[in-house]
């Protein structure tokens, strides 16, 4: 890596971890196309992508892969432009808008899992949103 890629980059190898980020993104995206994502290292092999839904609730999603720095943030459409074109390699993430995340996320330890919402639920509460908009 030289030049930028070796200040920020984002590494996901899967092709599957690559399709699942984006379609998360995807979902963000429609329920606010100028969203940013969080990007933060889970452990030495995943990478958890923070996305605020406008609902009071941030949704996540673990991928496998790396980022570095351990914690940036982006913008979700361009990230989400880049991973179409992404291979395994290392690439940059996009432009750092660190300062456009407006809050905490929760610590990757010290918390219990209560549920799992199916995506479905969220397809529906976005589309619900539009249409009171």
């Amino acid at each position: 890596m030289t030049g930028a890629l070796a200040e920020r980059s984002l590494t996901l190898p899967a092709p599957s971890d690559r399709s699942d980020l984006s379609t998360f993104l995807g979902h963000v995206t429609r329920l606010d196309a100028a969203a940013v994502v969080r990007l933060r290292r889970r452990a030495p092999d995943h990478v958890v992508a923070w996305c605020e839904t406008g609902f009071d609730v941030l949704a996540s999603r673990a991928v496998r892969g790396s980022v570095h720095p351990a914690d940036v943030t982006v913008a979700a459409d361009g990230l989400r432009a880049l991973l179409a074109g992404a291979g395994s390699a290392p690439f940059d993430p996009g432009f750092g808008m660190d300062s456009a995340w407006r809050g905490p996320v929760p610590p990757d330890a010290g918390w219990t899992h209560v549920d799992d919402v199916p995506g479905p639920v969220f397809v529906e509460l976005a589309e619900r949103g539009v249409a009171l908009a």
